[in-house]
């Protein structure tokens, strides 16, 4: 019986004595950062419509007004490094369309949070924006004036977001 409370007084001060240690505990309590995302798309056609301040007209843009320009913008998640891609489409399936332009942005870059880009559109089916190669965008069309779709989605390492407009190209 004294082995038996021998043991119990070595259990007990063991106990005692492991409640008693400190222990430190590393918490990181900063937030993740925002996930990535396309606040603002918008696009002024050929003639000064701004798809953002008048949703309900149509855009058109036209190879012969003001030598095919227009112009798109966008805002994103502040902070973020990401790629902006500027597709067109013959549908409202961005799978559907082809890429015409992209650019890397975020803090230190041309563009970080907001971005602008000028577009120039021709009459034999070429478009470029900022410079960027000119794209062939024929195939997309079945007849003149056609409405394609114009994507704009930014992407980071782990996600895409993106948003379109209608547009009518003449």
């Amino acid at each position: 019986m004294t082995y038996l409370r021998l043991l119990l007084v070595v259990i007990l001060v063991l106990g005692v004595a492991s409640g008693c240690r400190k222990r430190t505990e590393v918490v990181d309590n900063t937030p993740p950062p925002g996930a990535l995302a396309l606040y603002e798309f918008g696009v002024i056609d050929s003639f000064g419509i701004d798809s953002e301040v008048s949703p309900s007209t149509p855009l058109v843009v036209d190879p012969y007004t003001d030598d095919g320009l227009f112009e798109v913008y966008w805002s994103a998640t502040a902070g973020h490094y990401y790629t902006f891609y500027l597709s067109l489409g013959t549908s409202r399936n961005i799978e559907d369309s082809v890429e015409v332009y992209s650019e890397d942005c975020g803090p230190g870059k041309g563009c970080g949070r907001d971005g602008y880009s000028i577009c120039t559109y021709t009459s034999d089916f070429f478009l470029s924006c900022d410079g960027y190669v000119w794209e062939d965008i024929s195939a997309l069309f079945d007849q003149v004036p056609e409405r394609l779709y114009l994507f704009a989605e930014v992407c980071d390492t782990f996600r895409c977001n993106y948003d379109h407009r209608a547009v009518i190209f003449e």
